[in-house]
């Protein structure tokens, strides 16, 4: 099962959410723990900046598998390709 980190964001109406595609991990647990390592923290914050060009006001951070994502996206009527390295939804 692949697994994704997904950031949440208080700016709901504008961007609800962002998921990684790049990386994916194998486990719920090697997801969370590139959530909490420093260097891969870093990664994404430099991600995220690029990709808004403006810091976004983050309320969460998970982990989701592939069933899971796409349950959420489907909740907020989205369809969810993974043609590039992340998804601003």
């Amino acid at each position: 099962m692949t697994w994704f980190l997904i950031i949440l964001f208080a700016s709901w109406e504008e961007y609800p959410l962002y998921v990684f595609t790049d990386p994916t991990f194998e486990s719920k647990q090697e997801c969370l723990t590139s959530a909490k390592d420093k260097e891969d923290v870093q990664k994404y914050v430099y991600k995220l900046l690029t990709e808004f060009g403006r810091p976004m006001p983050v309320v969460g951070v998970g982990c989701v598998n592939e069933n899971e994502l796409e349950t959420i996206l489907n909740k907020i009527k989205i369809d969810f390709q993974m043609k590039e390295p992340g998804i601003a939804i």
